[in-house]
């Protein structure tokens, strides 16, 4: 694990695949050696040779590569990156004019390529009508913490309405730091890079509970990345949002006139938005409010399959 991960952040799964094999290679030739067998040295040899050449082909020309992912064909991108727990890609949808960021070639967050130095008048009233922008319709202007920010729109959303303070916790690097502010932050006109944005790369839960600040804001939009669910360990970053010690941690960093801003998907019947009922009901009950349906507000958005819930302390 200590030789992959460096392996898979400078070159990619593929390549990293390819070094493990040149290593066991290396070991047979070893081995063969100890034994006195010359042929086996010198094919063990052989075979590490060829592995390096074909290694350094392969860096430049990507005859082996991955282009499928769930059953679907990769879309060409622009940019693609890996590490310990992730592959992520950069797409430019020429047609729609929008970049987007696919996380494991299958859940995708979209750039915010606003200018909001100089937002027009309708790209605002956008961004402000979108189901995701009620925190700040109700509370502008508000200190904010985004969780799982991803390419920004949200960010854009609190910085629109006249946030001065917004911080953004984001798990992977290579959204937060590679693509968003080293590689093209001009696809954001440098949103990340902004003096009133803090982008930390971290756990959102974890930096909820360590942190001492409060603030009137806190979102969290389809954090999900669907990352581990092929092989059945669903448990590293997003599930841990969803939890009654979470929630109960989000209301203990509101300020007196805070809101949490939940967006999940919307089903018929509906379950995602029934289990954050209930977790926020009985985090409620933890901290000694009885009557939640006093501080719960749910939300349909417009004619977009998802769902908001509020909660208000």
């Amino acid at each position: 694990m200590c030789a992959a991960d460096p392996l898979l952040r400078g070159f990619g799964g593929v390549s990293t695949v390819l070094g493990a094999s040149i290593t066991f290679a290396a070991a047979a030739a070893i081995w063969h050696s100890m034994a006195d067998s010359v042929r086996g040295r010198v094919a063990s040899v052989a075979l590490a040779l060829g592995l390096v050449a074909f290694l350094a082909y392969n860096q430049q020309h990507r005859l082996i590569d991955v282009r499928y992912s769930k059953d679907q064909a990769l879309a060409v991108e622009m940019f693609q990156k890996w590490n310990d727990f992730s592959r992520i890609g950069l797409i430019h949808h020429k047609k729609e004019g929008r970049y987007s960021i696919v996380i494991d070639g299958d859940a995708a967050t979209d750039i915010a390529t606003f200018d909001l130095d100089h937002l027009p008048a309708s790209q605002r009233r956008d961004l402000m009508e979108q189901g995701q922008a009620l925190p700040y319709v109700l509370r502008p202007g508000a200190r904010t913490l985004v969780i799982g920010p991803g390419g920004g729109y949200d960010v854009a959303r609190a910085l629109a309405a006249g946030s001065r303070d917004v911080t953004g916790v984001e798990i992977n690097p290579i959204i937060a730091r590679t693509i968003m502010q080293e590689r093209f932050p001009g696809l954001s006109h440098g949103l990340y890079l902004r003096p009133e944005v803090h982008i930390v790369v971290e756990d959102g839960r974890s930096f909820v509970r360590r942190t001492g600040g409060s603030y009137q804001v806190i979102q969290a939009t389809l954090v999900d990345t669907w990352a581990s669910t092929a092989a059945g360990a669903f448990a590293l970053s997003e599930n841990n949002l969803y939890t009654v010690d979470a929630v109960r941690d989000y209301l203990q960093h509101l300020t007196d006139d805070g809101l949490i801003a939940f967006t999940r998907w919307g089903f018929q019947p509906p379950r995602e938005s029934l289990r954050l009922l209930a977790l926020a009901r009985e985090a409620l009950a933890q901290m000694g409010e009885a009557e939640a349906w006093r501080h719960v507000i749910v939300v349909r958005a417009g004619r977009r399959p998802d769902t908001a819930l509020w909660i208000r302390c």
